[in-house]
């Protein structure tokens, strides 16, 4: 899960750092992260008393005093960033601290691809704009219990309002988009979890939701965690009660139903043992569900380099070069200084042949069958083209990125028009993790965006803050059609005057349902128009 808050409060900045891990055992261990506190010097672990100054509005500066830079309520965010909590029974009674350490890291992940498009305001002759770029001030905090002290593994990204902006200015910094994601960065988090889990031996999968789920979890482990989770139902019981249907809403529920964690008298992992054993799936049974990490599947998956040519890829140029698949023992580039310019000199060649077992592979999926090769045409006979094939001299290491966005682009594109970059990026992203695509990976994916771009498949634009991209065929799709509705006024007779029109809807809401006010005005204008076609635009279901 994935919640993002903002932090308020002159306290707000002391909660984090001085809290006490009750599982993992000793002081919750912190660390500087972002590009802007790298930049004013904050490194390794996090001083309680420099990040409450943080929070507080002011940069704390080595040898003098701190520089004041916001003075309002708004001291930043807190992502919350929570693991599942089979997960969390498995490290804090399986005492397996490697998954501790694989949901740190997929933490850090989010943060960031929060940070890449974190935004400050910045004026030039006297026009004010977004910039995307800031560079942000924060710290991450693992916690290991609930409000309700059982275990769970959560960490606090804490990102300060002040953040740095290219030119190295301190400047108040924006995250609005956290927020309209939250959901998908959520499902990021756990594909990168359950990718590096995998490399250890656990078979965990994402559920319907973007979860990461333990594949065939016994039930004692089922229902250990569903004991203690009593924090998780006493929330939901909350939601249901009041009724909340926004994600939120249910932040607020959480905020509002927490209470300080008293740990003073109680030895938490005790009671949690106690609870395990209760019902019957104790920690041995739970240690033994730990794999081994000698074992072969480990192995293999950690010999798997993340962002390597898809092995297609790579077998497709060494036979256009005539040689062994590139970085094999007898082609590295140490031995071979020259291949790596041949292969780029026949890449060109190979770059279609590429593309269209990339397609035929991806059809004979169901994941894609669902999705059209390519979007139709208005007025097309014949085999349409696919409009995302690349050009001849495109990066081949790019290609399994650009194929996998491409997929994303008309699954998001068939319901909407109009989406934000977010929407088919993190997708794209969630995808190569959870599918162990090779080459699917942040800054390829980044780069295939780009290119879209640059190539005129995708036109990006502005909506209030928010930035959003649309296809560039369906923009050149609606500049026909508006082209047609042109040419057709006035070049038509009407069916029905307006008054009969509106007599004929009378008698059909008279024999079938009645009509809302927007459907009466529709039906109206098209019957009663001289123009040989009528261009509509309404929202889903009308």
């Amino acid at each position: 899960m994935f919640n993002i808050v903002q932090v308020k409060g002159d306290d707000a900045g002391g909660y984090y750092g001085t809290q006490a891990n009750y599982y993992l055992g000793g002081e919750a261990p912190s660390n500087w992260v972002g590009q802007g506190a790298a930049a004013i010097g904050l490194k390794g672990p996090v001083d309680p008393a420099a990040f409450t100054q943080l929070m507080n509005g002011e940069v704390p500066k080595p040898g003098s005093d701190p520089v004041r830079v916001l003075s309002g309520v708004r001291k930043g965010w807190d992502m919350t960033i929570s693991a599942p909590k089979w997960a969390s029974v498995l490290i804090t009674l399986g005492e397996d601290k490697r998954l501790a350490s694989h949901w740190q890291t997929a933490a850090k992940r989010a943060f960031d691809y929060v940070e890449r498009f974190a935004t400050y305001r910045e004026t030039v002759k006297g026009v004010t704009r977004d910039v995307v770029g800031a560079k942000l001030i924060g710290g991450a905090f693992l916690h290991d219990a609930n409000r309700n002290n059982e275990p769970s593994i959560h960490v606090h990204m804490v990102a300060s309002a002040i953040g740095v902006t290219k030119a190295g200015k301190l400047r108040a910094v924006d995250l609005q988009h956290a927020y309209k994601h939250a959901k998908l960065i959520g499902q990021y988090v756990h594909a990168n979890f359950a990718h590096t889990a995998r490399r250890d031996g656990y078979q965990v999968g994402l559920d319907e939701k973007g979860m990461a789920v333990l594949e065939n979890a016994p039930e004692g482990l089922s229902a250990v965690s569903e004991a203690l989770s009593t924090r998780r139902d006493e929330v939901r019981a909350e939601i249901d009660r009041l009724g909340v249907a926004t994600r939120q809403g249910e932040v607020a529920v959480v905020r509002a139903t927490r209470e300080a964690k008293s740990p003073d008298t109680v030895d938490l992992l005790e009671h949690a043992k106690a609870v395990a054993e209760a019902k019957g799936f104790g920690p041995d049974q739970i240690r033994a569900l730990v794999p081994d990490t000698r074992l072969p599947l480990k192995e293999a998956m950690a010999a798997r380099v993340d962002g390597a040519l898809p092995g297609f890829v790579a077998k497709t140029l060494a036979e256009q070069s005539g040689k062994t698949p590139e970085g094999s023992a007898s082609t590295r580039t140490g031995e071979a200084p020259g291949l790596a310019r041949r292969l780029v000199r026949l890449a060109g060649a190979a770059i279609n042949e590429i593309w269209a077992q990339m397609t035929d592979q991806s059809r004979s999926t169901d994941r894609y069958a669902r999705t059209g090769y390519p979007a139709p045409q208005l007025s097309d006979s014949g085999p349409r083209p696919d409009v995302f094939r690349p050009p001849e001299d495109y990066p081949a290491t790019r290609l399994a990125a650009r194929h996998e966005l491409a997929y994303q682009i008309r699954r998001v594109s068939e319901r909407q028009a109009a989406f934000t970059l977010h929407d088919v990026v993190l997708p794209t992203l969630i995808a190569g993790l959870n599918e162990d695509l090779p080459g699917v990976i942040e800054t390829q994916v980044l780069g295939a965006a780009r290119d879209f771009v640059s190539e005129g498949l995708l036109v990006v634009g502005r909506d209030r803050k928010s930035l959003y991209t649309a296809t560039g065929l369906e923009l050149e799709r609606e500049q026909r059609i508006h082209e047609h509705t042109e040419r057709g006024k006035g070049q038509s007779v009407p069916v029905l005057a307006p008054d009969r029109a509106q007599r004929a809807i009378h008698a059909y809401e008279v024999d079938a349902h009645k009509l809302t006010d927007g459907q009466r005005q529709l039906v109206t204008a098209i019957l009663s128009s001289k123009d040989r076609f009528v261009s509509v635009q309404g929202v889903a279901g009308t």
